[in-house]
């Protein structure tokens, strides 16, 4: 959307590299969002997003990985038994949530909501260095999200900058395409009904397109 060597830009790039990915991505989950399945979902989805050199492991937080970290530290199971170290049952993932609110903070307002049926998975990414990087990037994260997240009790959104950018790039052109092209045809028509003539209504209609044509090839130079 934009001149790779603007300042801006450039100033992106140089953050990330010093304190990795900034873009934020979310994945909204609703319903049962406390239970063993949710959560063992949650760590497995932040594992596959690290296969993608658009984000890694260390750039996503949820309510699942901080009750695995929890538990981990305080010697429940090891690192590569994720059933052990999980809650096994909703109250069990309760009580966790609760037991890191005592020892930290709430995070009822944070990653979890009040009624502990909506929670929050954040994403930090990098930025896309081009259009088509920039549309598969988004592919990807709605396909794992929907590959862990399509689970009975649970619905999820997936939103944040690289969904609004997909958007952008997506719809952008064409509907400027379309909406040029609607344009023209209707100059068309007016010209051809004021000079009752097909022949002299197009070429008026060529002073038109010949003037956008020049202007799109100036911008294109620029």
């Amino acid at each position: 959307l934009a001149p790779q060597d603007i300042p801006s830009i450039q100033a992106e790039y140089e953050q990330e590299e010093i304190f990795g990915g900034q873009q934020v991505d979310f994945v909204l989950l609703k319903g049962d969002v406390l239970t063993p399945e949710v959560f063992l979902a949650m760590r497995e989805f932040q594992e596959e997003l690290d296969s993608n050199p658009y984000f890694n492991e260390e750039g996503v937080g949820s309510i699942g990985e901080l009750v695995h970290d929890y538990r981990l530290a305080t010697g429940e199971g090891t690192e590569t038994d994720y059933r052990a170290v999980n809650p096994s049952t909703p109250e069990e993932a309760e009580a966790a949530v609760a037991e890191v609110g005592e020892n930290f903070s709430p995070q009822e307002g944070k990653m979890i909501s009040d009624d502990h049926q909506t929670t929050l998975i954040s994403i930090h990414s990098y930025v896309p260095d081009n259009t088509e990087d920039a549309l598969e990037k988004d592919e990807f994260l709605k396909q794992t999200a929907a590959a862990h997240f399509d689970l009975p009790g649970v619905e999820y959104e997936v939103g944040g900058y690289t969904s609004l950018t997909s958007d952008l790039l997506g719809n952008l052109l064409p509907t400027q395409i379309w909406t040029a092209l609607l344009a023209l045809g209707f100059a068309a028509l007016i010209l051809i009904l004021i000079f009752r003539s097909i022949a002299y209504g197009l070429a008026t209609l060529s002073v038109l397109v010949i003037g956008g044509a020049v202007e799109l090839g100036f911008m294109v130079l620029m």
